[in-house]
């Protein structure tokens, strides 16, 4: 029996964020079928590979993101949750989460959504305040998007996930202050919370190289991170990952497998996979990966066995990102090697403070959450 996370990417947005480098673009009704039909068409091939590999397929979440996934029409939305339906029972699922924009939460979207045991919503917000819609070229409006939540929770939607960005330049710490009120006071049960970062491929790089955007001072940034970490630990969430928190039994499912270096399957385009000590994505040309499919290949790209010592190095860069750190014990079940044998670089950093163990869990001083990225660079 194989346990892993599905995942299916819809590449398709209403408008294309500044800071954005998914694979989406923006695309008119008839170009979202043809990329429906053919996702259909994947799905058809992967449920075949399965069943002649005697491997009995048991997803036990499934997370569709994109991209934008609530844009596309509901009548393709439909057909494409039935025939996922028909491959497995989507009510069986432990979690099953869509992304939505603020914009798609219609009361028909929320009864396709419940119609089909979706149990997890994830809500692309960012933030409140108008200097952040004018840098991420993207607007969230409080009072529409109250109305909406209770919707939601009228129509039994207990568990929400509002994404918040944060180190957006003109936006000090009164600012996220005031925007941590209003996404508090919607009452979700997940909150991720992303540091703006330069991306190549995206309008602000491109602006950064043009001198028309500076990001803001890094220890500025630090204090907003500090303070978001306070604000909603004192509210009742648990920081479960460096970027993640949640309230009690409300942590991302799906997420947890990729942070515990678990088995995972992607479909649609330019969606990645990691199944038997292979990681690949899937071609992102959609004109190729249709091509493709017409002859009955699942394109891949960016294909690479891992090694043990890779495995190994991928269990620590995903595995220190969550709070609880890394179990030993997993670790040397998994692996049949002890961790501070295999990174003896972690003795040093447990002397300097930045690392300790804590119940044979290896993890991140709470202090230095905010430069993880430093300390896995010291580790690896």
């Amino acid at each position: 029996m194989t346990d892993l996370g599905l995942y299916l990417h819809i590449p398709f947005c209403r408008a294309i964020c500044s800071y954005c480098d998914f694979y989406k673009m923006q695309a008119k009704t008839p170009r979202i079928r043809q990329y429906v039909d053919y996702i259909i068409k994947e799905i058809d091939l992967q449920e075949k590979r399965f069943l002649n590999a005697n491997e009995p397929f048991k997803p036990t979440t499934l997370y569709i993101g994109g991209g934008t996934p609530s844009f596309i029409p509901l009548s393709d939305f439909k057909r494409l949750l039935e025939r996922l339906n028909q491959w497995f029972s989507l009510e069986t699922l432990k979690e099953f989460t869509i992304e939505a924009n603020p914009e798609d939460l219609t009361s028909e979207f929320i009864d396709l959504c419940k119609h089909h045991h979706v149990s997890r919503l994830s809500i692309g917000v960012q933030s409140f305040n108008p200097l952040a819609h004018q840098v991420l070229k993207r607007k969230s409006v409080f009072s529409d998007l109250a109305k909406q939540i209770d919707m939601l929770k009228k129509a039994g939607f207990t568990n929400f996930n509002l994404d918040l960005m944060f180190g957006i330049p003109g936006m000090d710490l009164e600012s996220v202050k005031e925007d941590l009120e209003l996404f508090l006071s919607l009452e979700p049960t997940h909150m991720s919370c992303y540091s703006l970062i330069l991306e190549e491929r995206t309008l602000l790089y491109h602006q950064y190289l043009n001198d028309q955007f500076k990001p803001i001072d890094e220890d500025l940034e630090a204090n907003i991170y500090q303070l978001i970490k306070e604000t909603l630990t004192c509210h009742g969430f648990n920081h479960y990952e460096t970027s993640n928190f949640a309230r009690a039994g409300y942590e991302s499912l799906h997420n947890l497998i990729y942070w515990n270096n678990e088995r995972y399957l992607g479909i649609g385009a330019g969606s990645s996979s990691y199944l038997n000590d292979v990681r690949w994505k899937t071609v992102s040309n959609l004109d190729q990966y249709f091509a493709l499919l017409d002859q009955g290949i699942i394109g891949r790209e960016e294909e690479v066995k891992l090694s043990k010592p890779d495995q190994m190095k991928e269990e620590v860069m995903l595995g220190l990102r969550k709070t609880k750190g890394i179990s030993l014990e997993v670790f040397r079940s998994k692996y049949g090697e002890e961790f501070l044998r295999i990174f003896p670089q972690s003795k040093d950093l447990i002397e300097q403070g930045y690392l300790r163990i804590e119940n044979d869990y290896l993890m991140l001083n709470p202090e230095y959450h905010f430069l993880a990225n430093y300390v896995l660079r010291k580790l690896i």
